[in-house]
C-alpha cells in the first residue's frame, strides 16, 4: 500500500489451508515516487519490488523490515518491459534489463541494501540475432526490445521485438525464435518454468469389462 512517498505493506501467513492474522510492516518514506504497485521477485526470503525511479524496495518477510536497493548506475526503470529480476544461486539476484539494443545483466551480490552491484554480462542484440530480426528494425527509434522473463540465475531470457518472440539462452548465445505473435496476443505475460522432457506418463490400464 502507498501513499505519495510513503509505503508500507500488509502480510498474510497461510498454515494449513487457514490464513493467520494481518500483520502491517512499519510506515516508511520512499526516496522517490511510487508508480505502480506490481510484484517483482521473491527469493530468499525477501520480496523484491521495483516501481520507483532508480530504486528496487525490499522487503525481508521474517522481520517485516524494508530495505531499498539503488539501480546500477546507467540503468533507468521506464516501465516493465525494460527489465527483470532473476533469483540467483546460493543468494542475491540477478538484474536483467534492455538498453536502446544491448542486454544488460546485473548481479546484486547478498540481496540487500549492503550488497553491491557486478555486471556479469553484457549482449550485443545487432550481432546474436542475425538475420532473424529485419535489419531496419536498428535503425528505427521508435521501436523498443521488451523483456518479457527470465530463468533463474540469469540462464535464460524471453524477448519481445516487433511481433515476435525470442528465447535466449544468455551464456552460449543461441537465440531462437519460439512465437509469432497475433494481434490479439500483443498485451500478454510470459511465465517460464522447468520440468522434464519428455515428460513420462503412467500406462493406461484396460478394463476388458468396457469393451463387452
Amino acid at each position: 500500500m502507498r501513499d505519495d512517498q510513503r509505503g508500507w505493506i500488509h502480510v498474510y501467513e497461510s498454515q494449513d489451508g487457514t490464513w493467520g492474522k494481518r500483520r502491517a510492516t512499519h510506515l516508511i518514506h520512499l526516496p522517490e515516487e511510487w508508480r505502480n504497485c506490481a510484484f517483482g521477485l521473491l527469493a530468499y526470503g525477501k520480496l523484491y519490488m521495483y516501481r520507483m525511479v532508480g530504486y528496487i524496495l525490499g522487503l525481508d518477510l521474517a522481520s517485516r523490515s524494508f530495505f531499498q536497493i539503488q539501480l546500477p548506475e546507467g540503468v533507468e526503470y521506464e516501465s516493465d518491459v525494460n527489465l527483470v529480476m532473476s533469483r540467483a544461486e546460493g543468494c542475491g539476484f540477478y538484474l536483467i534489463c534492455a538498453k536502446d539494443f544491448e542486454i544488460l545483466v546485473w548481479h546484486h551480490s547478498t540481496g540487500c541494501s549492503t550488497g553491491n552491484w557486478e555486471l556479469a554480462d553484457s549482449i550485443c542484440l545487432i550481432k546474436v540475432l542475425g538475420n532473424l530480426v529485419d535489419p531496419l528494425f536498428w535503425l528505427s527509434r521508435d521501436l523498443t526490445v521488451r523483456v518479457s522473463a527470465g530463468g533463474d540465475n540469469a540462464d535464460f531470457v524471453f524477448l519481445q521485438i516487433e511481433h515476435k518472440v525470442f528465447y535466449m539462452h544468455i551464456r552460449s548465445r543461441a537465440v531462437e525464435k519460439v512465437h509469432d505473435l497475433q494481434s490479439s496476443e500483443l498485451d500478454f505475460d510470459i511465465h517460464p518454468f522447468l520440468m522434464v522432457w519428455p515428460p513420462t506418463f503412467p500406462a493406461l490400464r484396460l478394463d476388458l469389462s468396457d469393451t463387452m
